[in-house]
C-alpha cells in the first residue's frame, strides 16, 4: 500500500489517495500515515480515494475506521469515494457506507 497523493484545497479538505493492497500486512502503515495527515494539517474534512486499492480485506476495513475516528477527533468530516465494487460491497456488509459517506452499492 502506498499513499500516492495527499493534497489540501482553500478549504481546509484533504484527499488522500491510497494505491496497492490494503491488508494484514499492509493496513497498519494504512492507518498511520492517514491518521499522521490528519492529525498534522487539521483539515475540516476528508476524502480518502480508493480508486487504485487492488486488495481490501478486513485489516483495510480497520485502517479507514482509524482514520474515521481521526477525522471525528479532529472535528473533521469523512468521506471514502471511487471505491471498487468488492470494497463498496465489504463495507455495506461491515455496515459503514453510510459512515463513511458513501452511497450503499447496487443490487444487480
Amino acid at each position: 500500500m502506498t499513499l500516492v497523493d495527499l493534497s489540501i484545497d482553500g478549504e481546509g479538505s484533504i484527499r488522500m489517495a491510497l494505491e496497492g493492497d490494503i491488508a494484514m500486512s499492509t493496513a497498519v502503515d494504512a492507518a498511520r500515515l492517514m491518521r499522521e495527515g490528519i492529525e498534522r494539517l487539521h483539515p475540516k474534512s476528508v476524502c480518502v480515494d480508493l480508486a487504485a486499492v487492488t486488495f481490501f480485506d478486513s485489516a483495510g476495513i480497520s485502517a479507514l475506521i482509524a482514520a474515521w475516528r481521526a477525522a471525528d477527533a479532529a472535528g473533521a468530516g469523512f468521506q471514502v469515494i471511487r471505491a471498487s465494487t468488492m470494497i463498496d460491497r465489504k463495507l455495506d456488509l461491515s455496515g459503514l457506507v453510510e459512515h463513511f459517506g458513501m452511497r450503499p452499492p447496487r443490487i444487480e
